[in-house]
């Protein structure tokens, strides 16, 4: 039903050879990859020694240089899950970029129906290329998601297909700022819903 078989599925149409060299084409590396990588390994790190509590911080950060879209920008000024200020601080572009590129390499067909399931929609790629192809609404959608709010059902299988996929890990080699960003975000969400459901009342 999952994921997982859409991933493996969409990519027998081509050959490795040519969607390396489509990304090769499409794709550039930010110059922020360093940091973002940092601030991915930091809180991974913080897990493995019993660190949860900075996955589930709520706080308002300052809104990033990089987003180009005041309704997003009066968004982030409310104040959302840190996750979600490092997916900000890639530009508009960045994402739309994900949607007009072709078929992506499985490992980013995979953060990106992640990304879709947790908004409720559909894990397929014309879905999640409709997405991506209006970022704005998107990443508001994605800034306005309450972890809490997240059907139990969506929540379980989030968490089952991280688990699976350890998106973050593998999206690391290929070098795309905002690719690691999205699975970044995806999985404090995924997290938070496990916060969420072990104590509803936020007590």
């Amino acid at each position: 039903e999952i994921l997982a078989k859409w991933v493996v599925g969409v990519y027998q149409e081509a050959s490795q050879g040519r969607k390396e060299a489509l990304w090769s084409e499409k794709m550039a590396v930010a110059s922020g990859l360093a940091a973002l990588k940092k601030r991915a390994t930091s809180t991974g790190a913080g897990n493995d020694a019993g660190g949860e509590e900075s996955k589930s911080a709520s706080a308002t950060k300052s809104i990033p240089a990089k987003v180009e879209s005041k309704p997003l920008a009066s968004v982030m000024k409310r104040g959302v899950l840190p996750a979600f200020s490092v997916v900000a601080e890639q530009p508009l572009s960045a994402y739309s970029s994900l949607a007009a590129a072709g078929v992506p390499p499985k490992e980013i067909a995979a953060v990106l129906g992640c990304v879709s399931i947790l908004l409720g929609e559909e894990s397929s790629w014309p879905v999640a290329r409709k997405l991506f192809a209006a970022p704005e609404a998107t990443l508001i959608r994605m800034a306005k998601l309450n972890p809490a709010a997240v059907p139990r059902k969506v929540a379980k299988k989030t968490r089952k297909l991280v688990r699976m996929l350890d998106l973050v890990e593998k999206a690391k080699p290929l070098q795309i700022p905002a690719v690691l960003a999205l699975a970044f975000w995806v999985e404090v969400v995924a997290h938070e819903t496990k916060v969420a459901e072990a104590d509803p009342k936020g007590k």
